[in-house]
Formats: C-alpha cells, sequence, structure tokens
C-alpha cells in the first residue's frame, strides 16, 4: 500500500503525490519493527536479526534457549539475547516462542563442539531502509 498510493496518485496529479510520499517513512518504521526481524535455527547456528543488529550464535556457544517476555538465547559467556522477532504467548499459551526455544535446546544438546566465533553486525538493510524512506520524506515535504 505504502509503495503503489504515492505511485497511483503520481500518476493522478503530480502535486498530490508529493504529499503522499511522505507515507513512505511510516510504512518503512512498521516493516522494520515488526516485520524485517527474524529468528532463523539451522544446524549449526541460531540468527537473531533484530532491528538494528544481527547477531549469528554458532550452537555450540549456547548455554541454554528459553521465553521470559520474548525469545532468549543465553550464551557459554553468560550473555544474553533476546530475540524481538518471537514475543511471548499471551495468557500461558505455547507458542511460537516456546517452540522455538524446545528446538534450539535440543540442537544444542547434540551439538558437537565448534571454535566458531559469536559475530554481531549492524542490521544495514533497517537501518538502510529507514534512512532512504526518512531522505524521501525530507525532499518531499520541501517540494
Amino acid at each position: 500500500m505504502a509503495t503503489l498510493t504515492p505511485i497511483t496518485l503520481a500518476l493522478a496529479a503530480l502535486p498530490g503525490a508529493l504529499d503522499s510520499i511522505s507515507l513512505v517513512l511510516p510504512a518503512a518504521i512498521v516493516w522494520v519493527l515488526f516485520f524485517d526481524p527474524a529468528v532463523i535455527i539451522d544446524e549449526h547456528r541460531v540468527t537473531l536479526i533484530g532491528v538494528v543488529r544481527t547477531v549469528r550464535i554458532p550452537l555450540s556457544r549456547i548455554r541454554l534457549a528459553r521465553v521470559r517476555y520474548s525469545f532468549e538465547v543465553v550464551t557459554d559467556a553468560d550473555e544474553v539475547f533476546e530475540a524481538w522477532a518471537l514475543p511471548r504467548g499471551a495468557r500461558m499459551r505455547e507458542s511460537i516462542a516456546d517452540e522455538a526455544a524446545s528446538e534450539v535446546n535440543e540442537r544444542i544438546a547434540i551439538a558437537e563442539p565448534s571454535s566458531a566465533p559469536l559475530t554481531r553486525s549492524w542490521n544495514v538493510r533497517s537501518i538502510l531502509i529507514v534512512a532512504s524512506a526518512l531522505a524521501v520524506a525530507a525532499v518531499s515535504l520541501q517540494l
């Protein structure tokens, strides 16, 4: 909707389209906050993609996966990483976060020792999307 609205208005009338381009910023923020974060569990690591950072944790470095307010991974160095993407379920029902914690705990029980490092990086894609949307909104407000 956020992409099609400015295009549709641009075809109808250019001045109205410039005003509607500012809808791109809220749409980008909503996407970055609610649709981009993810938890990826594979046979070698757990990847937590957050709003501004991505953390890749080898299974051999994970001591425990649990659910408090959201899905959390506790490393062998007692670092706790939370996943924005998997909040706790409502009313004590089992949620996707609980299923993910169970799966990670099963995988770490059989994981082979590894010297793979835990890596942290900026979530460049989300940062660029918000920065680009902010630039577009600023330009559309000046026109």
